[in-house]
């Protein structure tokens, strides 16, 4: 079985204190109530400590293997049903294997009215054993769940702060760009490039501070970061968009996502004539995908956070995780496209 709640392993405590105080509590009622008549009073402690243990532990067993195979928060209503039913048909054997064993030992055929009380305590003590764990592990899971979004928060701001860092000061390079574009209007190719360059900068002022973006506006941003690019390594460097907008137009993903694992591919790898970089973007079961050919670099210039901020901010939006197969020829990364409206 899957370990969901490896957590919940941390009620030996409960364990520890739990068992002898339930025990002592349940033999003294069954001593006061004339118990002892039936089986002395050493042997009742005895038997207490041990039906209590196996009810216990039981009680236990089925507790936990619902928090992992059917969580209170996912599924409330099947765990209680399950958990119920597993209980009763527990305690039945149980009580069935106690039956058995009193009456070898004593030779003594309980009343109805004994039957009945034994009966009506064990149940009590039962709903007090699987609340004790329920409860353990609701405050444990709270606690756990706390811890976690308290961290993913700390990360999410890391990470918006390290894409911060990686802008290099963009209204300065922004108000740069136009001065420069006065001084060459009389050449089309480098207008076009610094139009390109400036309208990126543009975007990325725009969407910096934004926690998703749609899907058609992080695509218009790669684009012109690709346009840049291509100026750079010209037909060393293909990148095939294949994605219809108009179907996936509801899609949402954090900024600058997209343009950071372009911006892997082309630094790890070797691109040049006869090593052409080939880079595939297409979107496939709710995932936008980034694809290359994998050659990479001996030595590359990486700082290595790229990936690192965008699987961080990931944690801190939603529960589906980045997708990463590398093999001896291909690269390739799959992001969850995010189906929410800002």
């Amino acid at each position: 079985m899957h370990k969901k709640y490896d957590i919940l392993n941390s009620d030996k405590w409960v364990l520890i204190i739990g068992i002898p105080i339930v025990a002592i509590f349940a033999s003294s009622v069954f001593i006061l109530a004339g118990w002892s008549v039936v089986i002395k009073p050493f042997l009742q402690i005895f038997f207490g400590f041990l039906s209590t243990a196996l009810i216990w532990f039981g009680c236990r067993f089925i507790v936990k293997y619902l928090w992992n195979k059917y969580p209170w928060h996912q599924f409330p209503v099947k765990h209680l049903i399950y958990e119920i039913v597993a209980v009763i048909i527990y305690l039945l054997f149980i009580g069935i294997l106690s039956l058995i064993v009193e009456q070898r030992i004593t030779d003594y055929q309980t009343t109805n009215q004994q039957m009945v009380f034994s009966i009506t305590f064990t149940f009590l003590i039962t709903f007090l054993i699987v609340a004790v764990h329920e409860g353990w592990f609701f405050f444990i899971q709270w606690k756990n769940s706390r811890v976690k979004s308290e961290m993913l928060e700390k990360e999410n701001m890391q990470a918006r702060f390290e894409t911060l860092k990686n802008q290099v000061n963009p209204h300065f390079l922004f108000n740069s760009l136009n001065t420069l574009m006065t001084y060459i209007d009389n050449n089309e190719k480098a207008t076009e490039f610094v139009q390109n360059l400036s309208d990126f900068f543009r975007s990325v002022l725009t969407t910096r501070d934004e926690e998703v973006v749609r899907l058609d506006e992080e695509l218009e941003i790669l684009k012109k970061y690709v346009f840049i690019q291509k100026s750079r390594f010209g037909s060393n460097l293909k990148v095939n968009f294949n994605i219809d907008l108009q179907k996936n137009e509801t899609y949402y993903l954090p900024p600058l996502s997209l343009q950071m694992l372009l911006e892997n591919a082309i630094k790890h790898n070797v691109i040049s004539k006869e090593k052409p970089l080939f880079v595939d973007i297409f979107i496939e079961d709710d995932y936008i995908n980034i694809k290359n050919n994998l050659q990479r670099k001996k030595n590359p210039d990486s700082t290595k956070i790229g990936l690192t901020n965008i699987k961080n901010r990931y944690k801190y939006l939603s529960q589906k995780e980045i997708r990463i197969i590398e093999t001896d020829n291909v690269f390739l990364v799959s992001v969850p496209l995010l189906n929410v409206r800002k």
